[in-house]
């Protein structure tokens, strides 16, 4: 198998996927001028996994035209909720000649109600990239919003450079509830916003000791004010979206994270202390609108929704020191998020995907 698939392992695991073989063998006997289409797992579009990443490297070996649309299956499934997967719906044609037109075209990641199925795809609005990213097929929702993600993608280092001092979450659940204060903490899972906070929202286990959220991150600063203005670009309209256009429209690990597109090593000293402060307001809103659900003890959570305006300033700031980030783009991005969120007081919709 493994002189005849890119993407096979040296060893049988876990982390295998027979489709990415049946993928790499339908292209093998596609003819020069042949087209493809496949209803995939999600996963073709974000794991970090090898099987994927050589797949995707697979694909963007290939000359002539990717779609890719993308399904959730909240609250409804592209096959119904009986077989509630999440899918990626691959389309290819081939180029005979080299100097054909190729490129690469995705929608949204798209969540509907069982009512719109009969118009899915009728609605489809397909957005232009440049390339097949080994790291990613991104899902989105417009081409405003394809062309900033490929000049932030571009425009300076991301984030991952300054989250290099983490807690582990056994770690966090041994010292509870005495949390590192100049920290920056992700939640797990997100649904209707990002789940991140300057403090660990009050949460305790069925024996009613004091806890976190389940895999929660914890990523550690050198100051408060390097905290804050890290939680203030995650905090920002951006955060969210990063979230729904880059990874499963679900999970937050820390891949993620690492590949969010603006870091602090990329702005000015202006820029930074404007953001620091910003995000120092956001956290003092954000903790007067606390929610949480009863489920095996209490599991907290703060209300993001709630803080609008700071939400707005962050973006607005974003705007001024950020070129690709034009007040058009961070309205595009904001509708967006606004389409993609139910903006419901919880974030756990009961799913449990591990990638």
């Amino acid at each position: 198998m493994r002189t005849t698939y890119r993407t096979a392992l040296e060893r049988w695991s876990r982390d295998e996927d027979i489709y990415a073989f049946v993928v790499e063998r339908s292209l093998d006997l596609l003819r020069d001028d042949g087209v493809f289409g496949m209803v995939l797992p999600l996963s073709v579009s974000f794991s970090t996994k090898r099987t994927y990443v050589s797949l995707r490297e697979r694909l963007r070996a290939e000359r002539g035209t990717w779609w890719f649309s993308h399904y959730d299956r909240i609250p409804s499934a592209l096959f119904g909720n009986d077989v509630r997967t999440r899918c990626t719906i691959a389309l290819f044609a081939r180029s005979a000649t080299p100097d054909s037109g190729s490129g690469v075209y995705v929608t949204e990641l798209r969540r509907w109600p069982t009512s719109q199925r009969e118009a899915l795809f009728g609605t489809l609005r397909y957005a232009h990239i440049h390339d097949v990213e080994v790291a990613g097929i991104a899902k989105l929702g417009g081409q405003l919003q394809a062309d900033a993600y490929e000049s932030l993608a571009r425009s300076g280092p991301p984030l991952g450079g300054v989250l290099t001092v983490s807690q582990s979450y056994p770690t966090l659940v041994a010292i509870a509830p005495d949390f590192p204060t100049r920290a920056v903490f992700v939640g797990g899972t997100a649904y209707n916003w990002f789940p991140v906070w300057r403090t660990i929202p009050p949460t305790t286990d069925a024996m009613g000791r004091p806890s976190l959220p389940a895999r929660t991150a914890c990523f550690v600063f050198s100051s408060d004010a390097e905290a804050d203005l890290v939680f203030a670009l995650l905090g920002s309209s951006l955060g969210f979206w990063w979230w729904a256009v880059a990874g499963d429209g679900f999970n937050l690990k820390k891949w993620l994270l690492d590949r969010f597109p603006l870091s602090p090593r990329s702005l000015s000293v202006e820029a930074k202390a404007e953001l620091s402060a910003l995000g120092a307001e956001l956290r003092e809103e954000l903790e007067r609108h606390y929610v949480y659900k009863d489920n095996r003890g209490r599991v907290g959570n703060w209300y993001m929704p709630a803080c609008g305006s700071q939400v707005l300033a962050i973006d607005a700031a974003l705007s001024r020191h950020v070129e690709v980030l034009t007040p058009s783009a961070m309205e595009e991005i904001r509708s967006f998020n606004a389409r993609f969120s139910t903006a419901q007081t919880s974030s756990d919709d009961g799913d449990t995907d591990a990638d």
